[in-house]
């Protein structure tokens, strides 16, 4: 039963909830789901833990009216350090890095915890039932529903039920782009009021490299010795690179000599069936001397390897959001991206859209955008914005507004 207050614009008595005068009455308390953080370097430390990382920088800088408990799965002085007071790290006390076991903790456990708390977020895709508190779930994407061929069954299985689910009983969604929010609305009927945008951050290192020296050292030490156009993701089918083989062979055709094309980023897909096909692919194309795929690049090495690029491409079917492509932009470098999903939403009128099936548009795009100098000065001229618009700061306060909106719903 609502607690009566007096309207101050009509004098007259009226009803509240008694969560929003509790929640007026002391420090709102938000707990985070983040045993998906990782901090070692190494791809899977990328992603969506990539995404906790950098909500969690946000918050310990924009969130000081709360106060977090951010659930881990082991107790570390060194993330504790690094983060003010009002981010306060537990321990679950589980080994949750393996699968059945954080699924578990996450349906029993977790859900106990959440007592305490005003309000819980569960960061990636999947919120616990039987919370006590609202509830807060960030989805990244539906590729398992938009694509379900370029996944395990058992998995997309998981994911359709397990994730709608937690869309339908949440409090509040985030969608991380709008082609996400699309999906959400379109496929599962989500109520588009309780389905709100937030742009993930991209690392804030990302950005134009001015020391000349400096990436001339780099570009030595990894034998780049002539321009390159950059793919950086996982190498998967999703990311459509059977399409960019052939457009590549085919720009060299009409006249695109003297490029590498760089396929970056971890190659273990199915234990390596993909990247297999690929480099048969590149073989039968007599592109073995112009293809290099150095594996997984390492964070601190990801901006010099932007920076060094022609062009960044990202020719994916499906993004939910596309790092690769805001980052290249936030460091000022010409992007060429698929059509579809989220991508040009993210891109904006800085980056050079294909139909990600037209072999033909993308040869046509990576000749004409190599040969253009001046798209290079305009997206140097674009890169802080791009910064701003995809900063920690920015993803923080704008999940802080989702938090406020979940607890006075």
């Amino acid at each position: 039963m609502g607690s009566p207050i007096i309207c101050l614009a009509c004098r007259l008595p009226v009803t509240v909830s008694a969560r929003f005068v509790h929640l007026a009455r002391h420090m709102v308390h938000i707990g985070l789901n983040a045993t998906l953080l990782r901090r070692e370097h190494g791809y899977r430390g990328a992603g969506v833990s990539s995404y906790i990382q950098r909500l969690l920088h946000g918050l310990a800088r924009c969130g000081g009216d709360h106060t977090f408990t951010v659930f881990h799965s082991h107790a570390d002085p060194a993330l504790a350090a690094a983060h003010p007071p009002h981010l306060a790290w537990h321990a679950t006390g589980w080994p949750v890095r393996q699968v059945p076991l954080r699924l578990l903790w996450e349906a029993t456990a977790l859900p106990r915890a959440a007592r305490r708390l005003d309000l819980l977020h569960a960061p990636v895709n999947v919120l616990p039932p039987g919370l006590p508190c609202p509830g807060v779930v960030t989805v990244h994407d539906l590729a398992f529903v938009r694509y379900p061929q370029v996944v395990a069954p058992l998995r997309r299985r998981y994911l359709e039920r397990a994730v709608r689910a937690s869309a339908r009983r949440a409090a509040a969604v985030i969608a991380v782009s709008a082609s996400t929010r699309r999906d959400l609305i379109d496929l599962w009927a989500i109520p588009p009021d309780r389905v709100h945008v937030v742009y993930p951050a991209i690392d804030p290192a990302c950005r134009p490299i001015t020391d000349p020296a400096a990436q001339a050292a780099f570009a030595a030490r990894h034998g780049l010795t002539r321009p390159y156009i950059l793919f950086v993701g996982t190498l998967e089918p999703r990311k459509n690179l059977a399409t960019l083989i052939d457009a590549f062979a085919l720009a060299r055709d009409h006249g695109l000599r003297g490029y590498d094309l760089v396929l970056a980023g971890a190659q273990d897909w199915q234990g390596g069936q993909h990247v297999a096909t690929l480099r048969a692919q590149i073989q039968r194309r007599g592109l073995d001397a112009w293809l290099r795929l150095p594996g997984y690049i390492a964070e601190a090495e990801r901006v010099m390897w932007y920076n060094g690029a022609t062009t960044v491409v990202l020719p994916s079917w499906y993004e939910g959001f596309g790092f690769p492509a805001a980052e290249a932009l936030a460091c000022g470098v010409p992007v060429i991206v698929s059509d579809a999903g989220s991508l040009p939403e993210i891109v904006g009128p800085q980056g050079w859209l294909c139909d990600p099936a037209d072999v033909t548009a993308w040869a046509q795009a990576l000749c004409q955008v190599c040969a253009d100098k001046d798209l290079r000065r305009q997206c140097l001229a674009q890169a802080t914005a791009y910064r701003a618009r995809f900063s920690e700061t920015a993803m923080a306060n704008a999940t802080l507004t989702v938090y406020a909106k979940a607890m006075h719903s």
